[in-house]
């Protein structure tokens, strides 16, 4: 397995879990995405299992510290080259795993804007 892993850590908030997922599927070039699941109790395992992810569903709540990290062992498991980790509130354009590539460095990150209409499109520079 070569490429970049989106995971994605998801806990009871199914309407922002799936802007999540939805932009984190609009990347491109495509990546793979991974749901984990902190052992939501809205429907969010269900509806995560209709979509092109992989999943893993947590029987136990545990800590935000500790599902980032199981994300990030899983990704180096699979030989994934990079793995961004987003929590389920965040919304990210088409190009945002593109343009953290292109900084090359070995550990990159970004901010977020407090509106969607701030995000810009993509091809946007700002």
């Amino acid at each position: 397995m070569s490429g970049v892993l989106i995971c994605i850590i998801t806990r009871n908030n199914l309407a922002l879990s799936k802007k999540a997922v939805n932009s984190a599927l609009q990347q491109q070039p495509a990546c793979d995405v991974m749901a984990l699941d902190n052992q939501s109790s809205d429907g969010s395992v269900q509806w995560l299992k209709t979509k092109p992810v992989a999943l893993i569903a947590l029987q136990k709540q545990v800590s935000l510290a500790v599902c980032w990290n199981m994300a990030l062992k899983a990704a180096w498991r699979m030989k994934y080259e990079a793995c961004l980790v987003l929590n389920a509130d965040l919304e990210i354009r088409s190009d945002t795993v593109s343009m953290l590539d292109s900084h090359g460095g070995d550990f990159v990150t970004c901010v977020s804007v407090d509106d969607r209409e701030r995000m810009g499109t993509a091809g946007d520079r700002n």
